[in-house]
């Protein structure tokens, strides 16, 4: 059996060691300077640099396009439109303001049954009723057309609480002696004065009170404190007693006649 010799490598020859460098260039000969200016070279002059390959001349020149014209009326609108944001804030404002003013006023204490008057006496004040009602104590049914009450004292003179239309005129010979509106003051309070206006003269007017509590029913419960007649539309009563009363009944002895006899009040007010 024949065997391959395998011959091994011989070893490979080592490497020369390089030259030693020096860190720094030597120091020239005869005081010679270290760096000498070389004339060979030659420094090219700065190209300038154009995007186009062709002439700048030839350059296309793009032209800025003109303003628009403007539209016709746009300025106007634009006024009109700055307008009336300003009106919108300043009524907002206005509103704010007065609705601040009125939430003041209505915190501020007050007595909800009186009011001051504007007559021109600062010592007589308004007094709001409690309840108002038609008062018929000689009625086959006690009623007196209630549902006119409230116009009566609604502080509107063109509106007014009528009786129904009689054939006779009251008094004692004739059908009932009266009517009238009962008034509940909320309470006993000294009323110095009351203003009632009516349609049509003459009207006859008692004024009735009483103190007490109870709601009254006939004229029994009643005392007369003044009476007097209306002209011109008007009448002022003074109440003789100064005692507080809690009720209080305008009450019609005589209204106008024109085919039958009809009273009309429009507005009674109470002054304290």
């Amino acid at each position: 059996m024949a065997y391959a010799v395998t011959r091994a490598a011989s070893a490979a020859a080592p490497f020369e060691d390089s030259p030693e460098r020096p860190l720094f260039a030597p120091e020239p000969e005869n005081g010679q300077p270290v760096r000498v200016p070389r004339d060979d070279i030659v420094v090219p002059e700065p190209v300038e640099f154009w995007p186009w390959e062709t002439d700048p001349s030839q350059v296309p020149v793009v032209e800025e396009p003109e303003p628009e014209e403007p539209v016709a009326g746009r300025g106007w609108f634009r006024s009109a439109l700055l307008l009336a944001i300003a009106l919108i804030v300043l009524l907002a404002a206005v509103y704010a303001f007065n609705r601040g003013r009125d939430d003041a006023r209505d915190d501020s204490p007050s007595d909800p049954t009186s009011e001051e008057t504007t007559d021109g006496d600062d010592t007589l004040v308004q007094v709001t009723p409690a309840g108002t009602f038609d008062f018929d104590p000689f009625g086959g049914d006690s009623e007196e057309k209630p549902e006119l009450v409230p116009l009566a004292f609604d502080g509107d003179p063109t509106t007014a609480w009528e009786t129904q239309g009689y054939r006779d005129q009251f008094g004692p010979e004739g059908l009932k002696p009266g009517v009238g509106l009962l008034i509940d003051l909320g309470g006993e309070r000294q009323v110095r004065e009351v203003r009632i206006q009516v349609e049509g003269d003459p009207h006859g007017v008692e004024l009735l009170a009483t103190a007490g509590p109870d709601r009254p029913s006939s004229l029994e419960d009643l005392q007369k404190v003044a009476e007097g007649q209306s002209e011109d539309g008007t009448l002022s009563l003074v109440p003789e007693s100064t005692q507080p009363q809690h009720w209080m009944v305008v009450w019609l002895t005589s209204i106008p006649g024109d085919g039958d006899y009809r009273g009309r009040i429009a507005e009674v007010r109470i002054l304290r």
